[in-house]
């Protein structure tokens, strides 16, 4: 989540593994780490359950001193980007998949 590294269109992108940066999922023109975690509305309701648990609204400049106040928080966040980044992953491995099955 801090890094930047995954299944993310920007990442994937940017090491010639897609040729698009687009976020697959709304169209946003870059799908980096931002982007899905804090802003992506096929995870809208997942954040805002998110929110709820840790009392606070989700941003990129919040969300590190939230999860230092509480390791209920931490916990709460860290699900929240492996749910996520664990999706992502499978789908882009369903893709790659799909890719290799057609160049056979």
């Amino acid at each position: 989540m801090l890094t930047g590294h995954g299944c993310f269109g920007y990442y994937l992108h940017k090491y010639k593994k897609r040729f698009d940066p687009a976020c697959v999922a709304c169209g946003s023109p870059v799908d980096d780490v931002e982007h899905t975690l804090f802003r992506c509305d096929r995870w809208w309701q997942h954040r805002r359950e998110l929110e709820v648990k840790i009392v606070a609204v989700m941003e990129p400049d919040t969300v590190v001193a939230t999860m230092l106040e509480k390791a209920q928080y931490w916990n709460t966040v860290k699900a929240y980007a492996g749910m996520v980044h664990s999706t992502k992953e499978e789908e882009e491995r369903q893709v790659q998949r799909g890719r290799a099955a057609v160049t056979l």
